[in-house]
């Protein structure tokens, strides 16, 4: 019979000490629940799910105050009976079901939080509430879809699910859209969908953005990219590595990765994904899930190529073709083994000038399934040079359309050779940027120097 704010905070200590009060509690909570204050019914709500109870009792009080007249206390409702939902019947409880259409978004809202959170419910009973949120009128519904799905990978394979987040993609609200990109770039399973693939350059074609709105996507999504990126080269004693990157546009479809492996040895990737913008940086990030997966589990080099070839090939439309060089060097011994897959030979520039350009391996990724990969060794010795690039350097243009071209690569390298990495990659950038002076980069421009002290 106190303020109300003392009222709310007796729910939690009446189901605490249920077993000692006895039957009086049940006398209690039938009060909590017709309590003339919205706060104690809410309470009494909260109270039941923290503590986990789930006798008839708390059923019966759950769903009295689902049809609750203050949406906060439906919305507490629905987020406990949304995480004690189970697989006990193929239909979800009526009661929660009301509440998933309830006419407030925010009743809604917590209805689907408490589902996206319960790690019991099958993902058979769970795939109707979620392609039905897809289409709610509220974007916090949508952009908690979005976000939510990260915890239930098993609906990635169903193609309803590519289908409606192909349909985000041109959602009215910005931060639904860019919620999707995130969940996309990351996700390697989805990134094979045609249909995600085919309507990702919507947001490059501006068909719902303008102005500056569109200059914000395409920045969110090279700051998604850039995260997928190493920051910084590997710090080895006895090598000096440094690293370039630069897209021709907001994003790019340009690669280059490290990988610590048993040991001592270090994995080297750089590629290139035909074209540029978001659809080539969607498949960059999908290269680069399978490649960190599979590097990870499998020994053979050109066995790990021939994976992430397999999943690169997509079922039907056009193919995303792909250039890598991956390599594994002994850091001890100095060896190199590698698999170009239709990527630009690398350059291996020997201390006395002996050159040699690493391009054994196979056909560039995205056209078959069947292709077969050897792979290749050289030796490093102190004072060597190696050079992975992209062919956005070799193939700048200048103002007569003639490419900076292999040849003034080996070149630079050459004379440059007894400098540190910084300066050897100093040189080249310099020398292309001097060569391509007033023409516009036509491609992604990526460089790695290693050089074996």
């Amino acid at each position: 019979t106190g303020e109300f704010e003392k009222r709310s905070g007796l729910p939690f200590f009446v189901l605490w000490n249920g077993s000692d009060l006895g039957d009086s509690v049940f006398d209690f909570i039938n009060k909590f629940w017709y309590d003339s204050s919205s706060s104690v019914r809410k309470s009494l709500v909260n109270s039941i799910r923290s503590l986990g109870i789930r006798t008839n009792m708390a059923f019966d009080a759950l769903r009295q105050l689902a049809r609750d007249e203050k949406r906060a206390v439906r919305a507490a409702v629905a987020l406990a009976l949304g995480e004690y939902e189970g697989n006990q019947s193929e239909d979800l409880d009526p009661v929660l079901q009301e509440l998933l259409e309830d006419e407030d978004s925010y009743v809604r809202l917590s209805a689907l939080s408490g589902l996206l959170d319960n790690v019991s419910i099958s993902a058979i009973k769970l795939l109707p509430v979620i392609i039905s949120a897809f289409d709610d009128s509220a974007s916090d519904v949508r952009l908690k879809i979005a976000a939510g799905l990260r915890n239930h990978p098993e609906l990635y394979s169903i193609s309803d699910i590519d289908v409606k987040l192909a349909d985000l993609f041109s959602d009215p609200d910005r931060k639904v859209r860019m919620e999707v990109i995130r969940l996309v770039t990351e996700t390697p399973e989805l990134l094979a969908s045609d249909i995600i693939r085919n309507r990702m350059p919507d947001i490059l074609l501006n068909r719902f953005s303008a102005g500056h709105a569109i200059a914000e996507e395409l920045n969110m999504a090279r700051k998604i990219q850039l995260d997928l990126l190493p920051d910084s080269p590997p710090n080895l004693e006895g090598y000096d590595i440094e690293i370039f990157y630069r897209p021709a546009s907001e994003v790019g479809g340009d690669y280059y990765d490290f990988f610590n492996l048993p040991g001592r040895n270090l994995g080297l990737a750089v590629a290139d994904v035909a074209g540029k913008g978001i659809p080539a940086a969607l498949t960059m990030a999908g290269l680069k899930g399978n490649l960190e997966a599979f590097v990870q589990s499998i020994y053979s080099i050109s066995e790990i190529i021939q994976k992430v070839n397999e999943s690169s090939v997509l079922g039907e439309g056009d193919p995303i073709m792909t250039g890598l060089f991956y390599g594994v060097l002994d850091l001890d011994s100095g060896k190199l083994t590698y698999v170009n897959a239709g990527h630009n030979p690398p350059l291996l520039i020997k201390r006395e000038g002996e050159t040699h350009w690493l391009d054994k391996g196979g056909l560039i990724m995205g056209l078959s399934t069947q292709v077969k990969y050897e792979h290749g060794t050289v030796e490093l010795e102190s004072g060597d040079v190696l050079i992975l690039y992209t062919d956005g350097l070799t193939e700048a243009m200048d103002s007569s359309g003639s490419e900076f071209g292999t040849e003034r690569l080996y070149r630079v390298v050459l004379e440059n050779r007894d400098l540190s990495a910084h300066q050897i990659s100093s040189g080249i950038l310099d020398a292309v940027n001097s060569y391509s002076k007033g023409s516009p980069q036509g491609d992604d421009q990526t460089l790695v120097v290693l050089k074996y002290r």
